[in-house]
């Protein structure tokens, strides 16, 4: 009887992942966000949202009119505060948002089952045509802003949604906490105005898409094709405590600003960003890993999506290529986007590291400052946001390391002495066990454990082969079937990783 042996645990997989951190994020104080005489920093954490706090502020305050950019809208509270405004100011209320089911999903969508629909935010859209208000759209918009009578304004990574403001209760129980966000209210004049007068330029001249005032007919109609271009009135400089910036089509001067600031970097980077897509083949990838090479520290701050394998494969290349010069934390909701470089300049936006949706093309906002209240307030952020991270992006992970701290593991591990006894007789077993093992040594091992015609089975899942088996006597697991096609769903739906230990497979060639 062929026994194969596998001693599994120590080999390294070549990939990487989001774990939990070897030292836990431990409970940290009360958060306040900074401000100084031109601008007041704005967050979301689990206890509050001062994004929202100041969003509803400044909808109370309008005197003569509101420009509001958003990707969505889905909060209760938000929605009524911009009808409350417009009854006030006799319809100066301007709203630019998402109009298409198609625009919605190729901005991102939601990404999680406590995330309100498209069909939700369509709903609050048509309360406010129906009251008399007119909405416009601009199909490749992301960025998320408002303006106050040309006086305030705020720039936020949060979509006007509830999980964007708050902890939300889930449909089926338990608590969806609140992304991390961030944001700016600003009272430069000059910046509030180049603000102003892109939402300006955007509303008169290059929007797709709008829904007309109407009590009883909702129709979205179209206006524009394509991609208009948007030509806003500007300052002839910027202002002393920074510059308001934007991605628009051929006006990257967002990214040009984020480049720079790598390029320039002598120490450190801290930054945020919901996703990372598309930086290996992008300019701002190749300027992480330069500055990385001549000593400069990152910190990167995202989203820890095991599931979402572009994300993941990025962040696998930059972690490579920062080496010991870096690391890349992950938390369960990150939302946010920011940039901190040497102390020196600050950043806040809206659009995330995504060479395909934000810097290079749509319409994104955010404000650049070198001045020291701006750039303290932004890191002590970063520095929280750094603190509560439950996880870390591992490059290249033994496979015991994954077994101990993969994060969605449920249930008690399979580990130690392992045995097999195949119960299918014949020489294709025999090969198929060999590649089965072969695969083992190289590759991560799932466990599903499932029931199947009310029989308890476990599933021993390589990246290609599956050993189906179930509990015999004396610890032994029987296999009544291998194959070397899993389904899919098994792969991405498992229990556990094998922990370590020693795996001995015998196959019985009785019949061969």
């Amino acid at each position: 009887m062929p026994q194969f042996k596998v001693d599994y645990g120590q080999a390294v997989i070549p990939d990487g992942f989001f774990l939990k951190r070897q030292a836990p994020p431990q409970p940290t104080g009360p958060y306040a966000d900074g401000d100084g005489s031109f601008f007041r920093h704005l967050s979301t954490f689990p206890g509050r949202s001062t994004i929202k706090e100041a969003v509803l502020d400044l909808l109370a305050q309008a005197k003569q009119h509101v420009f509001f950019c958003n990707f969505l809208l889905q909060d209760e509270e938000v929605l009524q505060a911009l009808l409350m405004a417009a009854r006030r100011l006799s319809g100066h209320v301007y709203m630019l948002t998402t109009l298409k089911a198609d625009d919605f999903a190729q901005g991102g969508g939601a990404d999680d089952e406590a995330e309100e629909n498209f069909e939700t935010h369509m709903q609050c859209v048509k309360q406010l045509t129906q009251q008399g208000l007119l909405v416009k759209a601009r199909s490749d918009c992301h960025a998320k802003f408002m303006t106050v009578d040309d006086v305030q304004a705020i720039v936020t990574s949060a979509n006007a949604v509830p999980t964007c403001y708050g902890n939300v209760r889930k449909p089926k129980g338990g608590t969806r906490e609140a992304n991390p966000e961030n944001g700016v209210l600003l009272y430069v004049p000059g910046e509030v105005r180049r603000l102003a007068n892109f939402f300006r330029a955007i509303w008169r001249d290059a929007c797709n898409y709008y829904v007309a005032p109407d009590p009883t007919v909702f129709e979205v109609q179209q206006v524009k094709s394509g991609t208009p271009l948007v030509r806003p009135v500007e300052p002839s400089r910027p202002a002393d405590e920074g510059e308001v910036l934007w991605t628009a089509p051929g006006d990257v001067r967002l990214l040009r600003r984020f480049l720079g600031m790598v390029q320039r970097a002598e120490k450190d980077v801290s930054l945020s960003t919901w996703v990372i897509k598309g930086m290996d083949s992008h300019e701002l990838g190749d300027a992480i890993r330069k500055a990385a090479m001549r000593g400069v520290q990152f910190r990167i701050l995202v989203r820890g999506m095991n599931w979402r394998d572009d994300h993941r494969r990025q962040c696998y290349q930059l972690a490579r290529a920062i080496g010991v010069n870096g690391i890349i934390l992950g938390d369960y909701w990150n939302h946010s986007k920011a940039v901190v470089m040497d102390s020196e300049e600050a950043m806040v936006l809206t659009a995330n590291m995504d060479s395909q949706h934000g810097l290079d093309h749509g319409v994104e906002v955010g404000f650049h400052s070198r001045q020291t209240s701006f750039i303290t307030a932004v890191n002590a952020f970063l520095d929280r946001l750094a603190t509560d991270a439950a996880f870390e992006f591992v490059a290249d992970p033994t496979q015991t390391a994954m077994a101990e701290r993969y994060g969605r593991q449920r249930g008690q591990r399979l580990e130690g002495i392992v045995r097999i006894r195949f119960q299918p007789k014949g020489g294709h077993i025999t090969r198929l066990a060999r590649k089965w093992c072969d695969a083992a040594r190289r590759e991560l091992v799932r466990v599903v454990k499932r029931q199947v015609e009310g029989r308890d089975e476990l599933l021993l899942l390589t990246n290609r082969m599956a050993i189906h088996a179930r509990h015999g006597d004396a610890g032994v697991l029987i296999s009544h079937y291998i194959n070397d096609s899993p389904p899919s769903k098994d792969l991405d739906r498992f229990d556990s990783y094998l922990g370590k230990g020693t795996i001995f497979c015998d196959v019985d060639t009785e019949t061969r």
